[in-house]
């Protein structure tokens, strides 16, 4: 997706059953914005670059700050530069 600042990618794999979800989104030097991680209707546990960003329902640590529900989805704002949003089970 071409912006003002580069181009923004993005790739995702979705597991056989939903039992996993992986989002890499890889964005220009000067560029931020807001990513939507899908919960596909269960409480998730999900980890930025690694690191808990969200667990039991609320942000957990630096990774999850600003995160919060919309739908059912969590949102991220302010995103920047590679980052790999990821739960499992």
């Amino acid at each position: 997706m071409p912006v003002p600042a580069g181009t923004i990618s993005v790739r995702w794999r979705r597991g056989a059953g939903d039992d996993s979800f992986v989002l890499t989104v890889l964005a220009p030097e000067g560029a931020s914005g807001r990513v939507a991680v899908p919960l596909l209707h269960k409480d998730r546990t999900i980890a930025v670059d690694g690191r808990i960003a969200w667990h039991n329902g609320r942000p957990a640590g630096e990774a999850g700050r600003g995160a919060h529900p919309v739908g059912d989805a969590i949102v991220f704002d302010g995103v920047s530069g590679t980052r790999t949003f990821a739960w499992a089970g």
